[in-house]
């Protein structure tokens, strides 16, 4: 990335970070979505049915989070 004429940025030259996997995860961490796990399992149906039911908890949260603003 030039600006001006000046180069700041190489992205050949740039390294990436080596994923390092935490010793403990947090229970919220997206990867113990049941959707989540259901789909790696191959239950895409199953997956299916799971996401539909946590958009739909999701919507109900918003609903009442609403209602207590006013």
């Amino acid at each position: 990335m030039n600006i001006d004429d000046d180069c700041y940025w190489i992205i050949d030259e740039e390294k990436l970070c080596d994923y390092e996997r935490m010793d403990y995860t947090l229970p919220s961490d997206s990867q113990f979505r049941e959707d989540i796990i259901l789909y790696k399992m191959g239950l895409n149906d199953k997956a299916q049915e799971a996401k539909a039911y946590l958009e739909e908890l999701q919507r109900k949260d918003k609903h009442l989070r609403e209602q207590h603003k006013k």
